[in-house]
């Protein structure tokens, strides 16, 4: 019971201390109900995982160091993203105007929602015109060991996806966000290949030079990879693409990848596609911190998914 009640109450004092720290920095008006039940969420996982930590800590030595370590790297999350939304942006480009964002055609198409669709990009040929966003999944160099898993799990989820060429015939290309994949060639019998087959096909034929000559295109690093870049027209290798969505994947656990494309297919079909969403992008920042957690200190992943699962 006292376990319970101190549970309890450093949670909803995390909680109050989180609520201040973003009625404090950020602009506008106080955090909403959705926002406080965030916080609330993120103190709870904060408490559980001190408690777990320090029972580990009392019978293997070196544990406290653990507690603090994780405990940091949470609430630096936190704040980092608390900071981020407070800082007004600086010497960025003004966002296009009405007339420069590609809409569908026909009477009142131009407020429906753009669908995602999947699509091969054979090395030297052209992407098509006239869809209305072009999305890129990128990697920079051939999977290592370790980044297989991530690699296979990205690219299962994407090609999950339905394919642009069959969107065709039911949308205008303008309501289509058509996601190209780089490959060297476009096998024959493509449409006959298992979805296993197809991701190995992918991963053994990318063109990764291709990839990483797009990658150069933005004016922020990223990581090696997967990373989705969208833009409203065909990605120009000389220049800076603007505006441009940038979804780096580089760190993302394999087991939450189709949360990740997902909330990449819920981007694209936003009108302003290149406002990513804070409080989705958080929440899902957060599940992945806590799989890396559970994978970096041997945890069992049955452990950390009910608390997973609230940030779905």
């Amino acid at each position: 019971m006292k376990k319970t009640v101190a549970f309890l109450a450093c949670s909803i004092a995390l909680t109050l201390v989180f609520y201040l720290l973003a009625d404090y920095l950020l602009p506008g008006p106080s955090p909403s109900a959705t926002m406080v039940l965030l916080f609330a969420g993120i103190a709870m996982v904060l408490v559980w995982l001190v408690q777990c930590f320090v029972r580990v800590s009392r019978a293997k030595k070196g544990g406290a160091h653990t507690v603090v370590l994780l405990v940091g790297v949470l609430a630096g999350l936190l704040a980092a993203h608390l900071c981020g939304c407070s800082r007004a942006p600086t010497a960025t480009p003004a966002p296009p105007s009405p007339q420069e964002v590609a809409t569908p055609s026909g009477g009142g198409a131009a407020a429906m929602p753009r669908v995602t669709g999947t699509a091969l990009l054979a090395s030297g040929q052209k992407e098509e015109q006239g869809f209305g966003l072009y999305s890129y999944a990128l990697l920079s160099h051939p999977p290592a060991d370790g980044e297989l898993p991530r690699y296979q799990a990205f690219f299962k989820a994407l090609l999950g996806l339905p394919e642009a060429g069959q969107l065709g015939k039911y949308l205008p290309k303008a309501r289509i966000n058509v996601t190209y994949i780089p490959i060297i060639a476009v096998p024959g019998g493509w449409e006959q290949l298992a979805a296993e087959k197809r991701v190995d096909y992918v991963l053994a034929h990318y063109d990764y030079a291709r990839g990483a000559a797009m990658l150069a295109t933005l004016s922020k690093a990223t990581g090696h990879g997967p990373v989705i870049i969208s833009v409203l027209q065909p990605l120009d290798v000389a220049s800076h693409p603007h505006p441009v969505l940038v979804q780096d994947l580089s760190k993302a656990q394999a087991t939450l990848m189709d949360s990740y494309v997902a909330e990449f297919v819920s981007q694209a079909a936003q009108g302003q596609f290149w406002q990513p969403n804070a409080l989705q992008a958080f929440a899902l920042s957060l599940r992945n911190v806590l799989e890396t957690a559970a994978t970096g200190l041997g945890m069992s992943q049955t452990a950390v998914m009910s608390w997973v699962k609230f940030f779905k």
